[in-house]
């Protein structure tokens, strides 16, 4: 009688040993799945890259701003919810074992990939299945590895894969300059086709200096002038994107800028903007005035950049100073 009570103690024993060590094999398991795919933390984030097929959109951030493939401004309020959607990200449960390989199949069908840098190193790395075989639930995986996850974001319903959204449209602002004055610490404006206009402006040590460039001798200048043109760098936007007109952009490449702007910040990072005449529609403008060229829109494009953006003249036009604009008189 006493060595079956004692071996019932044992059993339960091993089985409340079986199953606590059961239990840690999970926790562990979901654990190293979020830290596999969520960000708590995301000040150690310096950028991302989404991919789907022949797309791709990289962020990237310097100091607090995010910007879209290098040279656009990112929207604060499309970053906010992607953090956000990686802070509360979780995982569900592993894969079952038994339809494993055609979950495989699944995810590795045409998924978003995403990878996520800390200073240049790729702290994550992982597949978001997107497939219509199974609305409502989504899996994840890390690449190259064979262990799907079934994924959950608290409060949302749905796929989670349309949330990685890999069009840089859904991500840029139209922000084209957005700079406060003490923000700038040099301003050099280039008409390739009138240089006795160009200009270089700087800002060091609150003393202004103007001069054209290559001229070594600064010129006398306004510096009330000097001073306003440094603000009317903040919240300068551009109208639209032009896609899909790969001639526009062949024929623009060809072409000398009308004005080239560059600017130098107090980090030391540069930002150069081209920007081109755009050819009128028609010989008259709505005023009936003759003219060759559009009045009311112009083209830009980022220095490095494929893309061509449609600016208007009201917006860029207090950048577009030549030097005996802040001449003494």
């Amino acid at each position: 009688m006493k060595k079956s009570v004692l071996y019932i103690v044992v059993l339960v024993i091993l089985a409340l040993v079986a199953l606590y060590v059961y239990l840690q094999d999970q926790n562990s398991t979901l654990d190293a799945g979020f830290t596999s795919f969520g960000i708590r933390d995301r000040q150690k984030v310096d950028s991302l890259i989404l991919r789907q097929g022949d797309e791709r959109v990289r962020l990237h951030r310097q100091e607090n701003t995010w910007y879209v493939n290098e040279h656009t401004y990112a929207r604060d309020k499309a970053i906010e919810q992607f953090f956000n959607l990686l802070e509360d990200i979780r995982v569900e449960a592993p894969a079952p074992g038994n339809n494993r390989d055609e979950l495989l199949a699944m995810v590795r069908e045409n998924p978003v990939h995403v990878q996520i840098y800390q200073r240049d190193r790729l702290i994550r790395n992982y597949l978001v299945e997107q497939s219509p075989a199974k609305k409502g639930h989504t899996y994840m995986m890390v690449h190259d590895s064979r262990k799907p996850f079934l994924m959950n974001l608290p409060g949302f319903q749905g796929d989670l894969a349309p949330l990685f959204r890999v069009d840089p449209e859904y991500w840029r602002d139209r922000t084209l300059f957005d700079y406060s004055g003490l923000d700038l610490k040099a301003i050099e404006v280039v008409y390739p086709e009138k240089p006795a206009a160009s200009f270089l402006l700087t800002y060091d040590q609150d003393h202004f200096m103007l001069k054209s460039p290559g001229d070594k001798s600064p010129d006398r200048f306004n510096s009330n002038k000097a001073a306003r043109y440094f603000s009317y760098f903040g919240n300068v936007r551009f109208h639209s994107v032009i896609t899909d007109d790969q001639q526009l952009t062949d024929s623009l490449k060809q072409r000398k800028p009308y004005c080239t702007i560059r600017l130098t910040d107090d980090q030391g990072n540069h930002r150069k903007l081209l920007t081109y005449r755009k050819k009128a529609v028609s010989a008259k403008d709505e005023f009936g005035q003759q003219s060759s060229y559009d009045l009311n829109f112009l083209y830009g494009r980022y220095q490095h950049s494929e893309e061509i953006l449609l600016i208007k003249y009201t917006e860029i036009d207090p950048l577009l100073k030549e030097i005996n604009y802040f001449r003494e008189n």
